[in-house]
């Protein structure tokens, strides 16, 4: 009997302590995920079979949500038939010339291993899209000594000079374009090609408006019929509603997709202005990465009075540019910061448009302005414009090796404003890994910046004054680290509360879990949100998958939406929103 009251009352403790630990875990002022929002708080979507990633966000005036990334597009590969012609050229002087050739037809199916091998001249790809609009490239070869092969007149009277020629075609569905060009070229051709005078496209398969070709870029064998297919990634822009479901009046399904480049384009930062038109910057891919500005209606079309038909793009150096960040100044011109390869390392960039996409020839050299803090790479994060219209790029300088916090401040005419920090640049060794970045910062509404990075598993955040003096008062002589997980902790994001409270994003490694998307929230003075979730971290899983937030903003209502992906069967666009009250 004794036995028995014994295991009964230890029953009633067991039951008692889980009870209470049940109802500890649910404490009112614990930040959930927001069930009124997509699916329990979550909204995953899938906008191809391939990799779809949410980079940014931003919220409209009417709180719809406005998710910016990239999603894949599968482009087909054509093999371009080169042919070395030598022939005399049809009459004399500045008229149209034409060869008196004659050739048998090649077409991709009549491509084998032989012709595809590369002769010494490199095969040329042309990535063809049904229903696009596509140039043709053709390049001489100058190496006969002929001057007259540097100077092209297509068909329709236009010259084309500098050693290559262009042809807009504007097509039916199918017929023959005509394409003049001078004797002792290489010719490339797509198609079925015919040499009767003159250089005609077969096009009967499909819609050509252009075709575009990738010069010097070798792709080795193709397989028989001529062609591969290979996959690329496109501009993609997602509108939700305040409820999480996908907004039918942008573009009719919600999403809008743009290919700009016949390589990899991507969306790195979004903003909405004041007239509710879409400013999206990122990187389009031809031969190099270039600086790419695309701006949309608030319907999601491509607003045409915004450069060619909405679409930007920069080049700033002879290699790789990327555009990182873009904020908007209260003149409606748009800035752009990112980084360009000078041929040894990368050196930070800056780029001012006006509100037609044009370079303002007021900034810098030309609209660009080019600067470096360290001997080493130098690269942005983001842009960010003060009260007073000054500048700030903040990104990540290497020097000795070692990766620090760097902030450069431009006068509002792009010139260096040498009253800030050291001589216009800040430098904070806080990353002692290769490993590490700065991804993200904010300005409070004192002025003071907010940095925020990662190094070693370690989220990490940086304050600094008006002056670019570190905040003292703010964390460890003005900076506070905190390890997120048992590795691969990233932070990706930050945004601020109206209560001063500090959010950061990214992801981290968890036992259980595998890969999370993992929210800190901090006090004011950077010290942990012991009421935030568990000592002020909270790690949230999509499905027991790799799940990775890159960016964060927060609602009027006090509500964050972050934004991602989720990697199962695909990696599709994830968006979260979570309660923060």
């Amino acid at each position: 009997m004794f036995l028995n009251k014994t295991a009964k009352l230890s029953f009633w403790l067991l039951a008692l302590i889980m009870l209470t630990f049940l109802l500890f875990s649910l404490v009112p002022g614990k930040s959930y995920l927001d069930k009124s929002f997509g699916v329990n708080g979550k909204q995953v979507t899938n906008l191809s079979d391939g990799k779809d990633v949410g980079y940014s966000l931003a919220i409209q005036s009417d709180n719809k949500i406005i998710a910016a990334g990239w999603t894949t597009n599968h482009k087909q590969y054509y093999a371009l038939k080169k042919m070395n012609v030598s022939k005399a050229l049809n009459g004399t002087g500045g008229g149209n010339r034409s060869f008196d050739a004659s050739f048998t037809n090649v077409s991709n199916s009549s491509f084998s291993g032989t012709d595809l091998v590369d002769q010494g001249y490199g095969f040329f790809p042309v990535s063809i899209v049904k229903g696009k609009r596509y140039r043709v490239t053709v390049t001489l070869n100058t190496s006969t000594g002929d001057s007259t092969a540097q100077n092209i007149i297509t068909s329709n009277g236009t010259d084309f000079v500098n050693n290559h020629a262009q042809l807009i075609v504007n097509s039916p569905i199918s017929g023959f374009y005509d394409f003049v060009a001078l004797t002792h070229a290489k010719y490339i051709g797509f198609g079925t090609i015919y040499m009767s005078g003159e250089l005609r496209l077969d096009v009967t398969n499909f819609r050509v408006e252009e075709i575009k070709t990738l010069v010097n870029e070798s792709i080795g064998l193709l397989s028989d019929n001529g062609s591969r297919t290979y996959l690329q990634t496109d501009f993609a822009i997602v509108r939700y509603n305040i409820d999480g479901s996908l907004d039918t009046s942008f573009n009719e399904n919600g999403i809008v997709k743009t290919d700009i480049g016949p390589g990899n384009d991507q969306v790195f930062s979004v903003v909405v202005q004041n007239d509710g038109k879409i400013v999206t910057v990122g990187v389009s891919t031809d031969k190099n990465k270039d600086v790419a500005v695309v701006r949309y209606l608030e319907n999601g079309k491509l607003d045409t009075s915004f450069g060619a038909n909405g679409i930007v793009v920069t080049k700033v150096g002879l290699s790789d540019d990327y555009g990182y960040s873009v904020a908007l100044q209260k003149d409606s011109k748009i800035i752009v910061a990112g980084h360009t390869y000078n041929g040894s390392n990368f050196d930070l960039v800056l780029i001012r448009y006006n509100s037609y996409g044009l370079l303002d020839p007021l900034f810098g050299e030309n609209g660009i302005v080019t600067t470096a803090i360290s001997l080493g790479d130098n690269l942005a994060c983001c842009v960010l414009i003060q009260r007073n219209g000054k500048i700030l790029i903040v990104g990540t300088a290497k020097k000795n090796n070692n990766n620090y916090f760097s902030i450069r401040r431009y006068e509002v005419d792009g010139n260096v404003d040498v009253s800030y920090g050291d001589n216009g640049y800040v430098l904070t060794n806080g990353m002692d890994s290769n490993d590490s970045r700065v991804t993200s910062a904010v300005l409070q509404q004192d002025g003071k910046l907010l940095v925020v990075g990662y190094n070693n598993n370690e989220y990490i955040i940086a304050r600094y004054l008006p002056n670019g003096d570190l905040d003292n008062n703010f964390g460890e002589f003005g900076v506070t680290k905190t390890k997120v997980s048992i590795a691969r902790g990233q932070a990706n994001g930050v945004a601020l509360q109206s209560d001063g409270k500090i959010i950061v994003v990214g992801k981290s490694l968890q036992l259980k879990t595998g890969m999370d998307i993992t929210l800190v929230r901090y006090n004011s003075n950077g010290t942990l949100d012991a009421d935030f979730s568990v000592d002020g971290i909270l790690t949230t899983d999509i499905n027991l998958s790799y799940d990775v937030s890159n960016s964060i903003v927060i609602q009027k209502d006090g509500k964050a939406v972050v934004v991602g992906y989720t990697e199962n069967s695909s990696i599709d666009f994830t968006i979260l929103r979570f309660d923060m009250k």
